[in-house]
């Protein structure tokens, strides 16, 4: 993290000492603020998301692609049992793959999405019947 620039601050002032920093300057704490992403590789992909979640029988992944790759879409139980696998070659830009999981009992699974073998997101989606 930089170190912030002092000199730059607006100081908090009381009435004995209005517009005079402090006789030690106080630190300034950085707040983080992070968007949630479940993408691993960001230099491969901006975006991994299912919808709707919770589906009954059709949904549909969405994905964009910062270049072209063969992506590979794994759908698992939530014990990790790979239950079927697409396999595509992608250009850059966004993506729609719809998948069916007519097939499926009702419950919690999840999608991984791999692309030169690292895996690059992960989302868990719910199948209610």
């Amino acid at each position: 993290m930089p170190e912030p620039d002092l000199e730059a601050m607006t100081w908090q002032t009381d009435a004995a000492n209005i517009g005079q920093p402090p006789a030690e300057p106080q630190p300034y704490y950085w707040k983080t603020i992070t968007k949630h992403t479940n993408i691993t590789e960001p230099d491969l992909a901006t975006h991994f998301t299912i919808s709707p979640n919770p589906v009954n029988a059709d949904a549909v992944v969405g994905f964009g692609l910062l270049a072209s790759s063969e992506i590979v879409l794994e759908v698992s139980d939530w014990l990790g049992n790979v239950l079927y696998t697409i396999s595509n070659y992608y250009d850059a830009g966004e993506h729609y793959v719809p998948i069916d999981v007519s097939g499926l009992a009702s419950g919690t699974y999840l999608c991984r999405m791999l692309a030169k073998s690292k895996q690059i997101g992960i989302e868990k989606f719910v199948v209610g019947k």
